[in-house]
């Protein structure tokens, strides 16, 4: 992917709106979803979720002011991470029409979360 491509906030109405956001960071995904699954953030962040909220922070997105709203989580299969690995997703979450998290994670056992942009990635 190309770190220093950010995406144009555009309004995310769909799974291929959703698609064309993580296209726009130069992630391949799948065309459809693997999963849309309607979430409610939660209203206090502790533990994995404070260190999801931290990951979040560090890419700019505000999802901790959304605690207790509901939101839509897409997740799509990843074509093209660096490693070649092939059990990676992404992950976008969408309040309203806005991106307020996302991440890349892998589905393996023994599996790393990161950002959607590497070079804000340090992991959890």
């Amino acid at each position: 992917p190309r770190a220093e491509r950010t995406p144009t906030p555009a309004p995310i109405r769909t799974a291929g709106d959703a698609a064309a956001y993580l296209a726009a960071l130069g992630w391949e995904v799948e065309p459809e979803p693997m999963e849309i699954r309607e979430i409610v953030i939660p209203r206090s962040f502790t533990g994995v979720y404070a260190d999801y909220v931290d990951l979040q922070k560090k890419q700019g997105f505000p999802i901790e002011k959304y605690g207790g709203m509901d939101a839509v989580r897409y997740t799509f299969k990843v074509k093209n991470y660096p490693t070649g690995e092939k059990e990676i997703v992404a992950d976008l979450v969408v309040s309203g029409q806005s991106v307020i998290a996302g991440d890349i994670q892998s589905t393996a056992l023994d599996g790393f979360m990161t950002g959607l942009i590497p070079y804000t990635s340090p992991g959890i």
